[in-house]
């Protein structure tokens, strides 16, 4: 498993939330600013290339449903997802485990448009209150997740080392901070053996250097993204800054050649569910939205 799809993982379980379907994005950009005075963060949130992407190993169907798409589509009035189609999170109907989650976030607006290459996107603006609480239960939910995978035997004891095991332990029974977040950027904060940090280097070395999408969406988020890494013995330290004008940008790509234009063309057929209500904004560009935040 690539290292892409072991934090994805590890965030899924961390926060316990479910997958929307097959509805998918090629991208999602971030753009966030913190406000430590009122201890809230404005985000906005940008998917560009909306398609059908079924998750066979979880017995979705090959077959795309365009209604139930845009039933998932439309939902965004009232859900969102950060990073990956894997972590979406519905505010009006939130699992009993994640809805004191679900409680800090706001859906302030939102819309549907085409990108710059005529893909299907939608954008959201979203305020999260008492950030401090809650980025403590991300934190708490990642060590829970690390102490859950070492008293079931799970997978982290094939991934990490002995040493790296019991750091990542240690740190989750003290109460780490996994992610930290304020008005001068976000960083993730972990720790490893030597051999393991050796290791995972070369993991990423070899991702971006394959000659396949993997390797496109490795290369993609390193190049676009203001990425910084420091290694201090055994901590490790990943952060991206704000601007000078505190605005934190953080862009993923989730695949780079698996867009279909078939659900956009079912929604301009108007042949929607009638309990569906969707407007494209032909007006609106990604420009704009990326600049006027």
């Amino acid at each position: 498993m690539s290292t892409r799809l072991r934090s994805r993982w590890l965030l899924c379980f961390a926060l316990g939330l479910a997958a929307p379907g097959c509805l998918s994005f090629q991208k999602q950009t971030l753009l966030m600013r913190v406000d430590p005075a009122e201890d809230t963060l404005r985000v906005r949130l940008i998917y560009e290339g909306w398609h059908h992407e079924p998750l066979v190993a979880f017995g979705q169907d090959k077959n795309p449903d365009h209604a139930e798409m845009a039933r998932s589509l439309a939902s965004l009035d009232h859900a969102l997802c950060f990073f990956t189609p894997l972590l979406w999170l519905d505010l009006q109907d939130a699992e009993p485990e994640v809805a004191e989650f679900a409680a800090h976030f706001r859906i302030l607006a939102h819309g549907h448009f085409l990108n710059p290459e005529g893909k299907l996107s939608s954008w959201q603006d979203v305020q999260l209150s008492d950030l401090t609480e809650l980025l403590g239960r991300v934190n708490r939910g990642i060590s829970r997740s690390i102490l859950e995978d070492r008293d079931e035997g799970g997978a982290a004891d094939d991934e990490f080392d002995a040493e790296t095991r019991k750091l990542l332990r240690e740190r989750a029974q003290e109460g780490h901070s996994w992610i930290r977040l304020d008005a001068s950027g976000i960083s993730f904060h972990l720790a490893a053996s030597a051999s393991q940090w050796k290791r995972w280097k070369a993991d990423v070395l070899a991702d971006v250097a394959r000659d396949d999408e993997e390797g496109a969406i490795w290369r993609n988020f390193l190049v676009e993204n203001p990425l910084s890494f420091v290694q201090d013995g055994v901590a490790g330290i990943f952060s991206v800054a704000a601007s000078t004008d505190g605005l934190i940008t953080l862009q993923i790509w989730n695949d780079v050649d698996s867009y279909d234009p078939a659900f956009l063309e079912f929604l301009r057929g108007g042949d929607l569910p009638h309990d569906v209500t969707l407007r494209i904004d032909e007006d609106q560009t990604l420009a704009t939205l990326l600049e006027e935040f």
